[in-house]
């Protein structure tokens, strides 16, 4: 009944974005607000990701062999390069069982099998009664890499999980990681907040990170990911892989990074999924194919001035179910009733940053209407004081003014005949 419920309340939340509207033109639902024109200085790119990475995603035994295919347009630099050092036999993700690690690709699995883009790899931990799916697929320029940890034990277990990377970009195994900006030059552990959205790794052998022709990069919170890590080590391969890591000392080195999602208790066949995004980023050195008008989100351009190109601006917002993250509820277990939870805190996060912006809106409309209505009120009041205007009255002035001057030019003149006068009858 209160799955039922929650459906029902998701259908209402889709119901107040699809039918918000102002003028005809829909304000929370992602929709075009001028289908047939063209902004200017805005471009339309039909860009295809089918091809910027490779699709042999993983081998055999579950082990990641990332790589890029063609890579971006009007690059070479990044065409048919590696983004993971070797063939991914020094990443190593592990799983947490009660207080012990054991790496995924040191224990039995099942050869990996690809179904619909997705390579599926299946790992079965001796002895402890714990299953782990590894689904690797791509989405757009990045790989999504899930895993779904099982219970399949009688009695409950506490699981944890760590995901491992070796980063390398070409020939660059030392390639630097660019975290809010700033280059990581010293071992370091994010934990909660300080975890960042994403980072970016850049080959220093095609150039600095203003100017690197292949950038790879990894996205660790928001939107698409599932269940927010606990935490994020970024150091030497080989020191990330240790679950007690907690330096923030020493350099870098030989990059990799781990993310770790806490110990839980899992009920007998409970389970609990999370996942991650690393892939290709764009490189500052070429225009973003990516970006596209016909995409969104959308602006919606008001007219709030007499003069052309007097708009202001109104990003408009995306507010249904499925851009929240909250169209796939589900609230039959416990542990998908807290990933429910997890999710609908995104969801309040993200339509609270709306709110804010639209408020921001409101006070700049608010603003530019206080000013277009003290300029209308000038202006009346200059056309009414010229409406007005005593007409008699002002000529008479205006008359005045004018017998006053010629008077005085007549005295002056006069005066100026006197003096002639004068010289002329001395000589």
């Amino acid at each position: 009944m209160i799955q039922q419920e929650i459906n029902e309340t998701v259908k209402g939340i889709d119901q107040i974005a699809s039918n918000t509207e102002f003028n005809t033109i829909k304000l929370l639902n992602g929709t075009n607000p001028y289908p047939t024109t063209t902004i200017v200085g805005e471009e339309n790119f039909s860009f295809n990701y089918a091809n910027v990475l490779k699709t042999t995603a993983v081998d055999s035994n579950g082990s990641f062999t990332f790589g890029t295919n063609e890579g971006y347009p009007t690059t070479d630099a990044d065409n048919n390069k590696t983004v993971v050092y070797g063939s991914g036999g020094t990443s190593m993700p592990s799983v947490r069982i009660g207080g012990e690690s054991f790496q995924l690709r040191t224990n039995t699995s099942s050869a990996t099998v690809v179904t619909d883009g997705v390579h599926k790899t299946i790992y079965t931990i001796p002895d402890k009664n714990v299953e782990v799916i590894q689904s690797v697929s791509i989405v757009k320029d990045k790989y999504e890499i899930k895993y779904t940890i099982t219970n399949t034990g009688s009695d409950k277990n506490s699981i944890g999980f760590q995901f491992h990377l070796d980063t390398m970009l070409g020939n660059d195994d030392s390639a630097p990681f660019i975290v809010d900006g700033s280059k990581v030059t010293k071992q370091t552990v994010y934990s909660g907040d300080d975890i960042p959205i994403g980072f970016t790794v850049y080959n220093q052998d095609t150039g600095t990170l203003s100017n690197a022709d292949f950038q790879a990069g990894g996205i660790i919170k928001g939107e698409g990911i599932i269940e927010n890590p606990s935490q994020l080590a970024i150091g030497n391969y080989s020191l990330v892989d240790d679950w007690d890591f907690n330096s923030n000392t020493g350099a870098v080195g030989d990059s990799g990074y781990s993310l770790w999602w806490d110990q839980r208790e899992i009920n007998s066949g409970g389970s609990f999924t999370i996942n991650t995004f690393y892939g290709q980023s764009v490189p500052p050195t070429i225009q973003d194919p990516t970006k596209s008008s016909g995409d969104g989100p959308f602006d919606l351009l008001l007219q709030v001035g007499a003069n052309t190109n007097k708009q202001f601006r109104v990003q408009l917002s995306d507010a249904r179910a499925i851009n929240l993250g909250i169209d796939q509820l589900n609230v039959l277990s416990n542990t998908e009733a807290n990933q429910a939870l997890a999710r609908i805190d995104k969801a309040i996060q993200l339509v609270s940053t709306e709110r804010t912006k639209y408020g921001a809106y409101q006070n700049a409309l608010e603003h530019i209407n206080n000013n277009v209505t003290n300029y209308k009120v000038n202006l009346t009041a200059s056309e009414s004081r010229i409406r007005d205007l005593d007409m008699p009255k002002e000529i008479t002035k205006l008359t005045n003014n004018q017998v006053i001057l010629q008077s005085a030019q007549a005295m002056l003149a006069q005066a100026n005949q006197s003096s002639q006068s004068i010289l002329e009858f001395l000589k």
